[in-house]
């Protein structure tokens, strides 16, 4: 299945609200754009000191005009994000329900299973350490995970099929599933923390819980979050990079004209 930018359109409009996201969009790109704007307002005289070369003057110019407006463009691509994100996990339940299904299908059953053919549980071994129950959960939730998410990409054509399959695209894709599998550890360290160990039919129960209290919807917001979270940094490490250029080549030239100063030519 490949997803065009239609696809894209479609997932947003039938998961999110356009007016909002555009809402936020533009407050975001305003917010950056006068906060750059006031900067550079206010730092002017130390961004127009004298250069040496007639290039670099129209340079410094073009700062009290390009930084407002360069803001203001990362200013939409953090807002987009930002936005696109917290709708996402407003409308959640819209998209996830037939994951849901799915995934809570068989999912106690499973685990049982493994963490008894893993420990022995039902013979000789009673109990099973919290960590090792941790780790044995975390990796079967995952594979689960992704497991749902081909089963319903398989439906071509809807809209449903399309959004599973984007997120299996993500899931599988090397740094962000490392970040869901640690989320997804945390989510089930928080839940079974019951102490060093912790008995098979205790444990069993509160797997139960966690899978019924809604685990996959936990996990989509765990890797909503990563990737969003992912895109917001490195606009803001773009912007602040960018900006660091703008601010050395501006602090070299206040240095130069310090030193002229102190050390004029006779």
């Amino acid at each position: 299945m490949d997803i065009n930018i239609l696809d894209y359109w479609k997932i947003i409009t039938t998961y999110t609200n356009p007016i909002h996201i555009a809402t936020q969009t533009i407050l975001y790109i305003v917010l950056f754009f006068f906060v750059a704007l006031i900067l550079v307002i206010l730092l002017r005289k130390i961004i127009l000191v004298k250069r040496v070369h007639l290039s670099l003057k129209y340079l410094s110019y073009c700062y009290l005009i390009g930084i407002p407006l360069l803001s203001g463009f990362f200013g939409f691509k953090y807002g987009l994000a930002n936005a696109v994100q917290k709708d996402l996990k407003t409308h959640i339940d819209a998209y996830t329900q037939q994951m849901q299904q799915h995934f809570n299908s068989d999912s106690t059953f499973d685990i049982t299973m493994i963490l008894a053919g893993n420990k022995n549980l039902s013979n000789a071994s009673p109990h099973i350490s919290t960590n090792e129950a941790i780790d044995l959960l975390s990796e079967y939730f995952y594979n689960r995970y992704g497991e749902v998410l081909e089963q319903t990409s398989k439906k071509d054509g809807t809209v449903n099929g399309k959004i599973s399959y984007l997120f299996l695209k993500i899931t599988k894709s090397k740094g962000i599933a490392f970040m869901i599998k640690k989320g997804i550890k945390n989510i089930v360290s928080e839940k079974v923390g019951l102490g060093e160990d912790v008995t098979a039919d205790l444990l069993d129960t509160k797997i139960d819980e966690l899978i019924k209290d809604g685990l996959l919807k936990k996990i989509v917001v765990v890797e909503i979050d990563k990737v969003f979270g992912s895109i917001k940094s490195g606009v803001l490490l773009t912007l602040g990079f960018i900006l660091l250029l703008c601010g050395i080549e501006i602090g070299i030239a206040n240095y130069k004209l310090r030193k002229a100063i102190q050390n004029p030519i006779l």
